[in-house]
């Protein structure tokens, strides 16, 4: 009889002597694997007159001899069979082994106990390509055997009432790689589109900002010739057609009227004080003025674009308190 051992990268070979072995992940499988990549029923091992056979059981990475994926094959003496990524050297012998066997409990038991050591990680495996043909099986002669190995000590006999469970090949491989979760895009995609949204507010506060800065620039500027005594100066801001209305001596009369205009310390044209209105070439800039003597007045000026600048077109004073 041919004696079938698959001997891992480290640790005693297991050897096969049931005329089929389900080899898989799952914890009821003949020779457990616990290797990610690795099926739960991932490849079966059958005695075929003389010969050995594996066949895959459809696996997800495939069953490997020498690095050619197979669905059924013949084993022979010195190959590599690779389960998944976990790799075994086939041993056939003409006499059996005393290493790590199946079938030391009986049938009527539960699944075989396979004593192996734990598997070092393996190479990763290469690029898989499609499946090859079946393999034909052995001839008959079988090549001459290996030296036997060391006996391995026989393994303790199940302590009464413990059900038998097979032991797990333990073969770690490096950890995958994480991606960026989906929370850390959704972050970043809204990130983005606030910082859009403040770019936005910002350039469009800033134009209305420099919309505004004209006339009231002109307003603070008449108020500042007022109070300066410059009256030459504050007249000459008047538009031609406020000038065609009122002539020098009037508006100097006007602002003799009220002196939070010729004697002002204190003036607010910005919100929430004041209000500044621009429709096209026109602009409105209202707010108090404040004089020396605690005078408070509303004072209202109309401006009009004029020679590339703002003039003053009207000029209403309320209150005096």
């Amino acid at each position: 009889m041919v004696t079938l051992r698959l001997a891992p990268v480290s640790g005693a070979p297991i050897e096969i002597t049931k005329d089929s072995v389900l080899i898989g992940r799952d914890p009821t499988a003949d020779v457990v694997v616990a290797d990610g990549s690795v099926s739960r029923k991932h490849a079966r091992i059958e005695r075929r007159g003389l010969a050995w056979a594996v066949v895959d059981q459809g696996s997800a990475n495939g069953t490997f001899l020498d690095s050619h994926r197979v669905d059924d094959a013949a084993l022979r003496n010195g190959q590599e069979l690779r389960i998944g990524a976990v790799p075994f050297r086939v041993e056939l012998d003409s006499t059996a082994d005393t290493g790590a066997t199946l079938g030391d409990v009986p049938e009527s038991e539960g699944a075989t106990v396979v004593q192996a050591a734990p598997l070092a990680p393996p190479p990763a495996p290469p690029p898989m390509g499609p499946p090859t043909a079946t393999i034909a099986p052995l001839p008959a002669s079988a090549p001459p055997a290996p030296p036997p190995r060391a006996a391995a000590p026989p393994p303790l006999p199940p302590s009464p009432g413990a059900s038998p469970r097979p032991p797990q090949m333990s073969v770690s491989g490096p950890p995958a790689k994480q991606g960026k979760g989906p929370v850390f895009w959704v972050v970043m995609g809204c990130g983005g589109c606030l910082t859009m949204l403040f770019l936005f507010f910002a350039v469009i506060g800033g134009l209305f900002y420099v919309s505004m800065k004209g006339p009231v620039d002109t307003v603070e500027a008449e108020i500042a010739s007022l109070r300066s005594g410059a009256l030459d100066e504050a007249y000459g801001r008047l538009s031609d057609d406020y000038k065609n209305r009122v002539s020098r001596e009037a508006f100097a009369t006007l602002v003799g009227e009220h002196p939070s205009l010729k004697d002002n310390v204190e003036a607010s044209f910005w919100p929430p004080a004041g209000a500044v209105h621009i429709m096209n070439d026109q602009a409105q800039v209202s707010g108090q003025l404040v004089s020396r003597s605690g005078v408070k007045e509303q004072v209202a000026f109309e401006l009009v674009k004029e020679g590339g600048g703002w003039k003053i077109s009207a000029l209403r004073v309320e209150g005096g308190s």
